[in-house]
């Protein structure tokens, strides 16, 4: 019980998360690693519907 209570003291508010943000530049190669995968998922979307859209014109000409 003592050690978890030592251990409380010493992580201050949102270390978990917001540490990162304080350090600067690992926060930014994290921010610029998840842009990349949320752009390339929505290209992934996008790519899907042109696709589907695509498919449907030369079903239905």
């Amino acid at each position: 019980m003592p050690e978890q209570a030592h251990r409380r003291t010493i992580r201050e508010p949102g270390a978990g998360y917001a540490a990162p943000l304080r350090r600067g530049r690992p926060a930014l190669a994290l921010d610029i690693g998840f842009a990349r995968a949320l752009r390339r998922s929505i290209l992934l979307i996008v790519d899907r519907r042109l696709l589907d859209a695509e498919h449907a014109r030369i079903r239905f000409s």
